[in-house]
């Protein structure tokens, strides 16, 4: 699960290369992660800014439970992906 300050986001994980305390996320799905907040946007275009502090919590796929505390790493699974159930 990755959490932010205005939401959370359940979804699956796939490790590949990035830049050192880096996640991608996908659009639309990434929206409940930022803020809708007009003081969040850029003024001309009203583009909302699209980073976003978030923490990465494991999730028990069969349980659809948490299954670590937030801020401590889940062994990864085999193939590197994880689906919540």
């Amino acid at each position: 699960m990755l959490r932010s300050e205005v939401g959370q986001l359940v979804g699956r994980l796939k490790l590949v290369r990035l830049p050192a305390r880096t996640l991608q996320v996908h659009w639309p799905e990434g929206n409940v992660l930022i803020s809708g907040s007009p003081s969040d946007r850029e003024p001309a275009s009203k583009v909302p800014d699209y980073n976003a502090l978030v923490t990465v919590e494991a999730v028990d796929a069969t349980a659809g439970t948490h299954a670590a505390a937030a801020g401590t790493p889940a062994p990864a699974p085999p193939g590197g992906a994880a689906s919540p159930g």
